[in-house]
């Protein structure tokens, strides 16, 4: 099926523009599919590659995406705490970035 444009009659069949009727709902969809795309591939960085931070930072953004502030700052945590047991391998500033966005999404430090 061809993508709609937005001034072309919705497929729905209710009458009206793509962009007055089906567009938001489809956007949202799509969305939807995305954020979970990222976050299996976030969960499979974490089990193949548990010596970088890389899968944490990545479930962070999928959750601050989804609205969800303080899965995002749990996980933008264990990047610092990451960072700061491995100093030898990263700069100190990502560790101290890290925990700012962090008390930025949850201020309490509750996870």
């Amino acid at each position: 099926m061809a993508k709609a444009g937005r001034n072309d009659p919705c497929r729905c069949g209710s009458g009206k523009k793509y962009k007055r009727c089906c567009a938001d709902k489809d956007a949202a969809a799509s969305s939807a599919t995305l954020q979970t795309k990222a976050e299996a591939g976030a969960r499979d960085l974490l089990a193949r590659y548990p010596d970088v931070h890389d899968g944490y930072d990545r479930l962070g953004v999928v959750a601050e995406a989804r609205g969800d502030k303080n899965l995002a700052a749990s996980c933008y945590r264990k990047v610092a705490e990451f960072a700061r047991l491995h100093s030898d391998r990263y700069d100190p500033g990502l560790a101290k970035n890290y925990q700012l966005w962090a008390d930025e999404l949850d201020p309490r430090g509750e996870d």
